[in-house]
């Protein structure tokens, strides 16, 4: 199980890895710049837009279950503790 998780975590790093080194690779041969691509207008609209679809999925179908799923851990965390 712990050779398992090892495993994951390497992937995830491993990702995280190749995505900082193609976004180096990219600003040097294609002159791109994260920030201004970050700090664009029509990218703050576009991820306003796609937040806003989150947040209401997130309110419309998960919100109760998670705060039920969080009062739970909370009571028993409570139990064993004391």
């Amino acid at each position: 199980m712990l050779i398992h998780l090892q495993q994951k975590e390497r992937g995830f790093l491993k990702w995280i890895l190749i995505i900082v080194i193609a976004i180096i690779i990219a600003s040097y041969f294609f002159d791109f710049s994260l920030q201004d691509a970050v700090e664009d207008e029509q990218t703050q609209s576009n991820l306003g837009y796609i937040w806003d679809h989150i947040v209401t999925f997130y309110d419309s179908y998960l919100r109760q279950t998670v705060e039920w799923l969080w009062d739970f851990i909370l009571e028993q965390i409570a139990l064993i503790t004391g």
